[in-house]
């Protein structure tokens, strides 16, 4: 647990020190502000489960699906600044956490999936419709 709070301070202290972005600097920042708190605390809520082997993929999948929807929602330069390549990836590896959580049956994932899901599922589709109208 002490292992994934350090790595959430070191992902925080990336984050304030940059000035731009890209689809690499995203996910680590991700993967550490958010997936390093989440698998912290799941690693405490289900210490002696049978789900406590999976809190540090489900903490990560929860992570960069959480933060990138949020980022979305708010107009966030960590992820409005991305170049178009980057969001799509960024957004691509979003959604295959999406789907990974979906098979986790826990009532904190299913309500994530509920919240978020539609919101990665629209900027997906937006960007579909943008570049479909810019090769035209």
């Amino acid at each position: 647990m002490l292992q994934d709070l350090i790595a959430a301070e070191e992902a925080q202290v990336l984050e304030t020190i940059s000035t731009s972005w890209d689809a690499t600097r995203l996910r680590i920042v991700t993967d550490g502000i958010a997936g390093s708190q989440w698998s912290a605390y799941l690693r405490v809520m289900w210490a002696g489960t049978r789900m406590e082997q999976l809190s540090s993929n489900v903490a990560r999948n929860f992570g960069r699906v959480a933060l990138l929807a949020g980022d979305i929602t708010t107009a966030d330069p960590r992820y409005n600044t991305l170049p178009g390549a980057h969001k799509r990836s960024v957004i691509m590896d979003a959604l295959t956490s999406l789907h990974a959580l979906e098979s986790v049956d826990t009532q904190i994932t299913q309500s994530l999936v509920a919240e978020c899901g539609p919101v990665l599922a629209k900027e997906f589709a937006d960007m579909s419709i943008s570049n479909t109208a810019s090769t035209r």
